[in-house]
């Protein structure tokens, strides 16, 4: 009897380590992984993900003292009306006068914008050197609010914001008549020309609005 309890009792001790032996090995594969709650996944970044929507068109035009911003004056005709129509399409009215002033003009209706190109033979004063040839950029007028200045002077801003974006402008009546004009010089010369527009009342009333706005050489202002 006493042999026999033996062997029982060494067959419950081999038992037991083995048993022990497996439950060690278990819980050593069972992974563990640390959750970061900040973490984005690529799916959470390409659901969330806002697409890049461009500015209209007219907002990339900047009525400046040497041009658009897109286009400069002096540049050929062929080659400012291209990139104009592709930001608005095909002008909507094109005049071409050959003689005796070489004039080239084009207009699109909506947002208004109008352009005038001439031979630089019909200019004085100091400009580019060659001389270029043919009609080229000169002159630019707008009825529309929707074109600013790079200070953000446009078509219905006051004389008050005007004064404040340029300190230097001038007033002066409108080739003879009643109504009033603004006038503001360029610092430098060629391409800068002088900025220009009409008022709707008097200058030296601050809520006096601008009704249109322009830049450039204008050989019949009158």
């Amino acid at each position: 009897m006493g042999s026999l309890r033996l062997r029982l009792y060494v067959f419950l001790l081999l038992a037991l380590s083995i048993i022990g032996g497996c439950g060690d090995n278990d819980t050593s594969t069972v992974p563990t992984t640390a959750t970061d709650p900040t973490a984005t996944t690529p799916a959470d970044t390409d659901a969330t993900a806002t697409p890049s929507t461009p500015p209209p068109a007219e907002q990339i035009i900047v009525l400046r003292h040497d041009g658009l911003g897109v286009v400069t004056f002096g540049q050929p005709a062929d080659t400012v009306i291209e990139v104009l129509s592709g930001l608005f399409g095909p002008p909507d009215f094109e005049e071409i006068q050959i003689s005796p002033d070489v004039d080239r003009s084009v207009q699109w209706e909506e947002p208004f914008l109008y352009l005038q190109f001439t031979s630089w033979d019909h200019f004085s004063g100091s400009g580019p050197d060659p001389v270029p040839q043919g009609p080229i950029f000169h002159y630019y007028l707008t009825t529309s609010a929707r074109y600013a200045t790079d200070a953000g002077i446009s078509q219905g801003s006051t004389v008050a914001q005007l004064k404040a974006a340029y300190p230097g402008v001038v007033f002066h009546q409108a080739c003879g008549g009643p109504a009033q004009e603004f006038l503001v010089e360029p610092v430098g010369g060629w391409p800068r020309l002088p900025l220009f527009g009409l008022l709707d009342g008097d200058a030296e009333n601050p809520e006096t609005r601008i009704v249109h706005i322009g830049a450039g050489w204008d050989r019949n202002p009158c």
